[in-house]
């Protein structure tokens, strides 16, 4: 499945089972909780629990016996995500990865909202390098170094990035943390 393709995910609480389409698993949970608050009494949106389910793919089927895997579960009076935060501007602060796992450091940085607000971020190995390895027929190494890409789908509060905020978090990344190859190998 490309990552571009919508997925179905399905939203069960008391008395709610309902099937939807949705972009990512951050989409998914965003839409449940617009979901839920129409379902819920105005006075009290978050005091039903509810959880979120992938369809897996035939692919991730094969490896595991689920049809359904929960992404996201809130319980009786926690808060659900309910919007993403209007970032206008990232500063990046610092980045610690060293050669030869350059990608494992942890990324430093602050955006501020377009109501003022600022939120620190501190994200522990969420880089995969653009660059590569390999090997000729006499084990000579050929080191490429490209653009850093964001593992999106391991960091907790991704939820607070739009596409725009996530396309300028990857520029500011590429602009201030310098390029490596895979590492490791070499």
């Amino acid at each position: 499945m490309r990552e571009r393709d919508n997925q179905e995910f399905r939203l069960v609480a008391a008395g709610v089972d309902i099937e939807f389409l949705a972009f990512d698993n951050t989409a998914a949970i965003l839409q449940a909780s617009r979901i839920m608050r129409e379902l819920v009494s105005a006075k009290d949106p978050e005091a039903a629990g509810f959880v979120v389910y992938r369809r897996q793919s035939i692919e991730e089927q094969r490896q595991y016996p689920l049809v359904w895997e929960i992404i996201h579960r809130v319980e009786p009076g926690e808060t659900p995500v309910t919007h993403r935060k209007d970032i206008q501007t990232i500063e990046f602060i610092g980045y610690d990865g060293k050669s030869p796992t350059l990608c494992a450091g942890t990324l430093v940085f602050e955006t501020v909202s377009s109501t003022g607000e600022k939120t620190k971020y501190s994200w522990y190995n969420c880089l995969i390098s653009g660059g590569s390895v390999t090997f000729d027929n006499n084990w000579s190494e050929k080191v490429t170094k490209g653009q850093w890409r964001i593992k999106w789908r391991a960091v907790a509060d991704s939820e607070d990035f739009d596409s725009k905020a996530r396309l300028l978090l990857t520029k500011v990344v590429n602009a201030n943390v310098p390029r490596g190859c895979c590492g490791g190998c070499v």
